[in-house]
């Protein structure tokens, strides 16, 4: 019962983190359900670790003080789970998400080319990468170390290269990147001289960005003859006139005025425009994220501004919306918890996520040298048969060790 509630709130808070950065309007239900699963499942297998353990370890004790976990799960239970979020998560990695992305991403109208497109696509990569791996087979059959026992090996280790690769690159993430931002969380002239050292960076992306949508907008404006109702992809031109009316209209002058030297226009068919819608919608939706985070950036810096002068003035008096519009009281409350509570917590924070970074190195450095004097596992033989305390020590060790899902949430777009 344990672990079927924790798995209704883990689908629950997948679903609503959705719901805040999704864009409905724009979002379709199959991505989004597909965006939901690729959520839930690998934070369910982060609850479901602890409670396997405890299990496990009570199906191995012997004597009379072996105590059933709340949360046990039977021995066939647990590998059911196990193989079918394994299964799920490797389709949807290696087949489902990339032709859906593909989908999403094509330039065409018909859904069959759509579909066509996606699933070329698809196999052109899995062939690049099956062409990479029948080399090293090839090198490994050489040097005479082809065997079973390897080759399951390195089918193993092929088919989860991408986590693997994710593993190694966010591991710094997670044990020194987080702990330093939640410190520096709790200075705002710091977070001010850091704003003000990207702005210029920011602000260049936007303009790039914005160059790149008026170029992808001028190479379909530049095509002649778009408007001759018995040319065959007549209404495809006048599906990207529909879909980008709008971005037309604010930077009409500017296309016309774009000196960017028209391609040639000789081979004008379906997969043409088809590539133009989708360099039109790439680079729009580029141009969102970065003037979204220039907004927040500069709103950010205004923000601090106002912190570090209410240090000396014992008043937060803000100049930026709607902390502006507050009443005094709201104001008085404001300043108490970001200059004089805040810092505090984000310190006991910063203490704690420390301290799990040192856990995990020392156990890793000790673990295939003394695995007896390793931090986890010295926690793991305290908890072993408590599932509840499992949950709570080992949870927020293996969501750090999963760093990108807390530091780049903010950067999802659909």
């Amino acid at each position: 019962m344990l672990f079927e509630t924790l798995s209704v709130i883990c689908f629950i808070a997948s679903v609503a983190t959705l719901s805040r950065y999704a864009n409905p309007k724009t979002t379709s239900i199959p991505v989004y359900i597909l965006a939901s699963l690729s959520w839930f499942l690998p934070t369910a297998a982060i609850f479901l670790l602890p409670f396997d353990i405890s299990s496990t370890s009570y199906r191995d004790c012997k004597g009379p003080d072996c105590q059933k976990p709340k949360g046990y799960l039977e021995s066939a239970t647990s590998y059911f789970i196990w193989r079918c979020l394994y299964w799920t998560l490797f389709f949807l990695t290696w087949v489902i998400l990339p032709i859906s992305s593909g989908y999403v991403e094509s330039g065409h109208i018909s859904r069959k080319l759509k579909i066509k497109q996606a699933i070329r696509n698809h196999i052109r990569y899995n062939l690049f990468v099956g062409f990479i791996l029948l080399i090293i087979l090839f090198i490994i059959t050489i040097k005479g170390y082809l065997s079973w026992h390897n080759l399951t090996a390195f089918v193993m280790v092929a088919a989860n290269s991408w986590g693997i690769i994710l593993i190694v690159t966010f591991m710094g993430v997670g044990l020194v990147r987080i702990p330093r931002i939640v410190k520096h969380y709790s200075n705002p002239q710091y977070l001010l001289s850091n704003l003000e050292k990207t702005a210029v960076s920011l602000r260049n992306s936007v303009e790039d960005s914005e160059l790149d949508l008026i170029e992808s907008l001028h190479t379909f404006w530049a095509i002649p003859n778009r408007d001759d109702t018995f040319n065959s992809i007549y209404p495809f031109f006048k599906t990207i006139e529909t879909e980008n009316s709008d971005l037309f209209k604010r930077y009409r002058q500017r296309i016309e005025t774009y000196n960017n030297p028209v391609q040639s226009t000789q081979n004008i068919n379906e997969e043409y425009l088809a590539s133009i819608r989708k360099n039109i919608s790439i680079s729009y939706l580029k141009f969102q994220v970065n003037s979204y985070q220039w907004d927040t950036a500069k709103k950010s810096a205004f923000f601090y501004q106002d912190l570090v002068a209410a240090k000396s003035s014992h008043y937060l008096d803000s100049s930026i919306e709607p902390i502006k519009s507050w009443p005094t009281w709201k104001k008085n409350l404001a300043y108490i918890w970001y200059l004089q509570l805040a810092p505090y917590i984000y310190f006991a924070l910063y203490a704690l996520f420390t301290t799990i970074s040192i856990a995990i190195l020392q156990s890793e450095a000790m673990v295939t040298i003394y695995p007896k004097w390793t931090i986890i596992g010295a926690l793991f033989r305290y908890c072993k048969n408590n599932s509840f305390l499992l949950e709570v020590l080992f949870f927020p060790i293996l969501t750090k060790k999963s760093p990108f899902i807390i530091i780049h949430k903010r950067n999802l777009h659909l």
